[in-house]
């Protein structure tokens, strides 16, 4: 009988992959092009972030023009989520990086939320649920993207009111 167990544990290492052990982590990546400097690209950038989370003192880790960086923790909520989806939004590490007329967006350590914006203990991007959570986390993150896209081309308008 001992035998037995011990060739099952031995079968189940084989059988079932681990995520990390031959891929790397998921990140999301996308270059936006916009007729602005990379201190303004970064500066608007947190102005969107401040106007759509209401403030962005709470998740802002890194912030500056002068670097072309902007670092933070964010929640992004799909939009298409109904009552009975597993999840209902992203949680992630965005990165901003800014050149003089383009920027890139990328979304590190990404985790399924809850309809509370709680991370899943099974909501790991890396983890079995990936099926899942991947296109969603794309789709939500695409979005994000254009959002910011169309803030950051109008931003230098609206400076002229």
């Amino acid at each position: 009988m001992g035998r037995l167990v011990a060739f099952v544990l031995l079968l189940s290492l084989f059988a079932f992959p681990v995520w990390g052990k031959d891929k790397e982590p998921y990140v999301w990546e996308r270059v936006n092009e916009v007729d602005l400097t990379q201190q303004e690209i970064i500066t608007y950038a947190h102005v969107y972030l401040a106007e759509k989370f209401v403030s962005s003192k709470d998740f802002i880790q890194l912030n500056d023009p002068a670097l072309g960086k902007l670092v933070g923790t964010v929640i992004l909520r799909n939009k298409d989520a109904r009552l009975l989806h597993a999840f209902h939004g992203i949680l992630g590490r965005l990165i901003i990086d800014a050149k003089d007329g383009r920027y890139r967006i990328q979304m590190t350590n990404i985790v399924g939320t809850d309809s509370d914006g709680q991370p899943h203990s099974w909501g790991q991007i890396e983890g079995a649920n990936n099926y899942r959570i991947q296109p969603m986390a794309e789709s939500v993150l695409d979005d994000f993207s254009d959002e910011l896209t169309s803030f950051l081309a109008s931003a230098k308008a609206n400076e002229d009111w």
